[in-house]
């Protein structure tokens, strides 16, 4: 008997948000000042001394980090950093190499067939449309049953956690509707008889007349 599992994965990461301008064809000149933001990661932007690549590098800088641009030279362009001080040269096609390969998105997708015969497990597997040898599949499958392992127990231990969470909460709510069951059980108000009977009101006779005194 034959069984296939099949699994497609994909694996990548997603277009990153450039702040920047990807092309700056149209640059300042003179002092007319302009802010580059440069989201890039794990690429530098190099700074130079000179506007020529020969010259010595001043600086290279991170993603994070801003260019103000206040001068044009050809596809050079002399800036300076805001934070430290340090002004140098950087080149606009190299800008826009690194800018470019930051933004590019780097999708991978994988494709596995396994196949169960007397209990021993084939693996044919496929990346980006090119298939694995025997020894890279059965290595790329077990890093794939790995991943899924832990996410599993990842979820189960965030499930235990919430459940801990509950039964405390649980429990305070008892413990708070004990402490408080005082404030809804008021005991019956206490009736206390007077010292003296109260003077009980005669009646009167229509009959008796009232004689009225003159002064």
């Amino acid at each position: 008997m034959i069984k296939t599992i099949t699994l497609i994965l994909s694996l990548g990461i997603t277009s990153l948000a450039f702040a920047a301008t990807s092309s700056m064809v149209q640059a300042p000149t003179n002092s007319v000042a302009v802010t580059i933001n440069k989201s890039i990661v794990n690429n530098l932007i190099v700074l130079y001394s000179q506007p020529t690549a020969s010259s010595s590098v001043v600086g290279q800088f991170q993603s994070q980090d801003n260019l103000i641009a206040f001068y044009q030279q050809g596809d050079w362009y002399k800036a300076g950093d805001p934070k430290t001080g340090q002004v140098g040269w950087f080149n606009i096609n190299q800008y826009n190499t690194v800018v470019g390969k930051a933004i590019s998105p780097q999708i991978n997708s994988y494709f596995f067939t396994v196949q169960q015969l007397n209990g021993s497990p084939q693996i044919i597997a496929y990346k980006d449309g090119k298939q694995l040898s025997d020894q890279q599949a059965l290595a790329l499958y077990n890093q794939t049953q790995q991943q899924i392992q832990q996410a599993q127990a990842q979820w189960q231990k965030q499930m235990i956690a919430f459940q801990q969470q509950m039964l405390a909460l649980q429990q305070q709510i008892s413990d708070l509707v004990k402490a408080n069951q005082s404030l809804f059980n008021f005991p019956p108000p206490a009736l206390v008889a007077p010292e003296k009977p109260l003077p009980v009101a005669t009646k009167l006779n229509p009959n008796n007349k009232v004689k009225l005194l003159k002064q």
